[in-house]
């Protein structure tokens, strides 16, 4: 998996004002999401948000995450964009480890 995620990262190359956008983007979700500390819970419109800064962070393409966290694209478009979705446990832990951000279950 590690192989597939930096052959496909190294093949990418990006412009300054797309750089400037994502840097952008992670400036407000860092905003967002500035007083959430480990073991708090975020919405799934933030943690759409998440995916997608990080996505876009890494230079990685929506089919390249999909395939290398073995999910389906409409799977990851529709979390992305927040739409009506309740993903399963381990589609969010495949997308945390491929994007380095951790994720918890709480029992409450």
């Amino acid at each position: 998996m590690g192989k597939k995620v930096i052959d496909a990262v190294s093949q990418r190359t990006m412009t300054a004002p797309r750089l400037r956008e994502i840097s952008q983007s992670l400036l407000k979700l860092a905003d967002s999401l500035e007083q959430t500390k480990p073991g708090d819970a975020i919405s799934l419109k933030e943690m759409g948000k998440l995916v997608r800064s990080r996505r876009e962070a890494n230079k990685m393409s929506m089919e390249t995450a999909a395939e290398v966290a073995d999910i389906s694209l409409t799977t990851l478009q529709n979390i992305e964009l927040s739409k009506g979705v309740s993903p399963k446990i381990k589609t969010v832990q495949a997308l945390g480890d491929l994007l380095g951000f951790d994720v918890m279950l709480v029992i409450r």
